[in-house]
């Protein structure tokens, strides 16, 4: 197995984990805050389609993140991205993020991130 290889393996591995953890997710379960510090499952799902966006489209090709060229913050009904440590994280911990506008800018993401990774070689 060569690196091209191992890391298309190991964004199917993520994948999946995340398909099997959303599968049949109700939006109450998706919003639902716990207790405590810790983030609700959308603001989780939406950090890290962000990270997975930000790293392909601005780290790895010099171009714009789809979240903003797609203006999926627009359609989710959020204005900023939960990332890093300059924006308050409390801020989130009730705004409840629709499921199916996060769906497709998961599939957005995936699918660029599948063209990206084609490109490459080993």
């Amino acid at each position: 197995m060569d690196i091209k290889e191992y890391i298309q393996l190991q964004v199917t591995i993520s994948r999946d984990s995340s398909d099997w953890v959303m599968d049949g997710t109700t939006e109450e379960q998706f919003n639902w805050v716990p207790p405590g510090t810790a983030i609700s499952m959308s603001v989780h799902f939406v950090h890290t389609l962000a990270t997975e966006d930000n790293m392909i489209h601005t780290l790895i090709q010099g171009k714009p993140d789809l979240w903003l060229a797609g203006k999926w913050g627009e359609k989710i009904g959020l204005k900023t991205l939960p990332a890093g440590r300059q924006l308050n994280w409390g801020e989130l911990r009730s705004k409840p993020l629709p499921i199916a506008p996060m769906l497709a800018y998961q599939q957005a993401v995936r699918s660029a991130t599948d063209a990206c990774l084609a490109s490459l070689t080993a």
